[in-house]
C-alpha cells in the first residue's frame, strides 16, 4: 500500500496516525452498499472517519448520525 512505510515510521516515532476514507457512495445514488454499512466497513477497518459522496442528495447524513 503506497505511504505504508510513512505510516509504520510516523507510528515508530510516537505520531498518532488517523484513517479516514473521503470517497464513498451508497445506495442513495450508485452505490450497492447502505450508508449504515460503509460506516460499519470504515470501523472494522479502524478508520477514524468517512465520508459520503453521493450524487445529487444530501440524504446520507442524516443516515449517518
Amino acid at each position: 500500500m503506497p505511504g505504508a512505510r510513512a505510516v509504520d515510521a510516523a507510528e515508530e516515532e510516537g505520531a498518532q496516525v488517523s484513517g479516514y476514507d473521503l470517497h464513498t457512495h451508497s445506495t442513495y445514488s450508485d452505490g450497492t452498499t447502505t450508508v449504515e454499512a460503509n460506516v460499519a466497513a470504515a470501523a472494522a477497518l479502524g478508520l477514524d472517519g468517512t465520508a459520503s459522496t453521493d450524487h445529487d442528495t444530501t440524504a446520507p447524513f442524516e443516515d449517518a448520525r
